[in-house]
């Protein structure tokens, strides 16, 4: 499914275990990562120090993996693969940043259901467990991670 298309609402029960959506290519500029940084007060400086980092160049800063995530998650947001079916976070988990994200790298994220499960104490929900990997122009993966999400079931 690509990103911006629409679905009719979806529930646990019509998801498969395989199922992937991919994002379209995001390009990462240094203006992107230093309004990330900045918007976290800064919080990151090892990544971007904003004073310095405007005096260097571009290749000397590097986006913070949770602005990588908070992008994935926008996407994934975006996209409505779920159509308008209420969902709920519920943690991650084995998230690993692989490799240095600087401007200039183009990015495509990639989520795949890797398993599905009705909770045995609440039927009417289920959680849905995806592997997230984002991949740069030239293949290399930079980030993955599985994701927990709960879903409900079709009443």
């Amino acid at each position: 499914m690509g990103p911006g298309q629409k679905t009719t609402d979806r529930y646990l029960d019509d998801l498969a275990i395989g199922e992937v959506w991919c994002s379209k290519p995001i390009p990462i500029s240094g203006d992107d990562i230093r309004a990330f940084d900045l918007a976290c007060g800064a919080l990151q400086g090892t990544f971007v120090n904003v004073a310095k980092a405007n005096q260097e160049a571009e290749e000397e800063i590097v986006a913070s993996g949770w602005h990588l995530i908070a992008i994935a998650m926008r996407e994934f947001v975006r996209a409505q693969t779920l159509g308008t079916t209420p969902i709920i976070g519920m943690g991650a988990d084995e998230i690993r940043w692989l490799k240095p994200v600087r401007p200039g790298t183009t990015l495509t994220f990639r989520r795949e259901i890797i398993d599905l499960r009705r909770s045995s104490s609440k039927p009417d929900r289920g959680v849905v467990t995806t592997k997230l990997l984002a991949e740069d122009q030239i293949g290399d993966i930079v980030l993955e991670m599985k994701v927990l999400t709960r879903v409900p079931v079709r009443a």
